[in-house]
């Protein structure tokens, strides 16, 4: 059995929000928690279990979040600037207004899932699925969103300036609902869609 020791986890402004008792945070269960404002700045929380917490306004900022999962999870403002989220689970979780820039989102589920107004500036989103989320307003721009999964996502006022596309997944629905039409495309950015736009403008 591995030796336990207390983490005390704060707020920005060093009040405490948890102190518990485990042998590491990786792999943590700490689901269904009220973690608002917690500062997880820099720290290894790959394989933990936030689901179903309330973490608005928390802070990962260049954390290590491989696999985490934060399904049903509150993250309205969040910041995950500079983390490393690869395969982890945002399934029907609320991030609104979050800061997601800078950050690597390979293969991250997270459909269902409302992102209205995150920052993923200049993120990998790289087979990313987004199905039937809500991406009204975010800002997509100079990040990659190669072979990423778009269907009936909603990216209504989205930024895409200089966002690569390739390979990405859509349906007629995803172009319905965002309002889209052949000049919404900014130059820049690399589309190659598995529906055209000139079939919605008919």
């Amino acid at each position: 059995m591995y030796d336990q020791k207390w983490f005390e986890i704060k707020t920005k402004d060093g009040y405490p929000v948890l102190r518990v008792k485990l042998s590491s945070l990786t792999k943590a269960d700490l689901s269904g928690m009220d973690l608002r404002g917690a500062d997880f700045h820099g720290m290894n929380l790959s394989g933990t279990n936030f689901s179903g917490s309330n973490l608005e306004g928390a802070i990962f900022v260049n954390a290590k979040l491989g696999s985490a999962k934060f399904e049903n999870t509150n993250l309205v403002d969040a910041d995950f600037t500079g983390s490393k989220m690869r395969r982890a689970s945002f399934v029907n979780a609320d991030l609104r207004r979050a800061r997601m820039c800078f950050s690597d989102m390979t293969n991250v589920q997270a459909s269902n899932a409302n992102f209205s107004g995150v920052t993923f500036r200049e993120s990998k989103l790289v087979r990313a699925n987004f199905k039937d989320s809500n991406l009204t307003g975010s800002s997509l721009e100079h990040a990659d969103l190669t072979g990423c999964t778009l269907v009936k996502t909603n990216l209504f006022q989205a930024k895409m300036d200089g966002a690569t596309f390739l390979k990405a997944k859509f349906d007629l629905e995803t172009f319905v609902i965002s309002r889209f039409t052949a000049g919404d495309w900014p130059a820049g950015s690399s589309l190659v869609p598995a529906l055209g736009l000139q079939e919605l403008e008919r």
